[in-house]
């Protein structure tokens, strides 16, 4: 069955993500990357498959890689590692709410990604 409340934060963190790549725009991949991972979270929590579950759990996985190695500060880091315990916590304890807490950890550190390398690449 599809959750609705994860639908919807999935679909807010997408508009979130959507508006900051409008004003930051990341490079390509890095772009095409947060896409894919946007596409597979409103699949994932908008319906009932175990092929989407997985899907969007590969792309988490590949996206803490990413993120880790794009962090640019230690703070990004720490809050990577603060949204990967809200998510399993948030399955432990069938929780929405830490999930929730999980899908906005990640929006904020993926904002200040954008923001980092839109920055970067304003210098070069």
């Amino acid at each position: 069955m599809a959750n609705h409340v994860l639908l919807g934060s999935a679909l807010l963190s997408s508009i979130v993500h959507l508006i900051f790549m409008g004003l930051y725009t990341p490079p390509v991949l890095y772009g095409s990357f947060i896409g894919s991972a946007l596409i597979t979270s409103i699949l994932n929590h908008g319906f009932t498959s175990d092929i989407l579950k997985w899907m969007d759990r590969v792309v988490m996985i590949l996206g803490a890689g990413i993120t880790l190695y794009l962090a640019p500060t230690l703070l990004f880091k720490i809050l990577m590692i603060i949204c990967w315990g809200l998510y399993y916590l948030a399955k432990i304890l069938d929780s929405n709410y830490l999930h929730i807490g999980a899908h906005a950890t990640i929006t904020i550190i993926n904002v200040g990604i954008l923001i980092a390398l839109y920055k970067m690449s304003q210098r070069a």
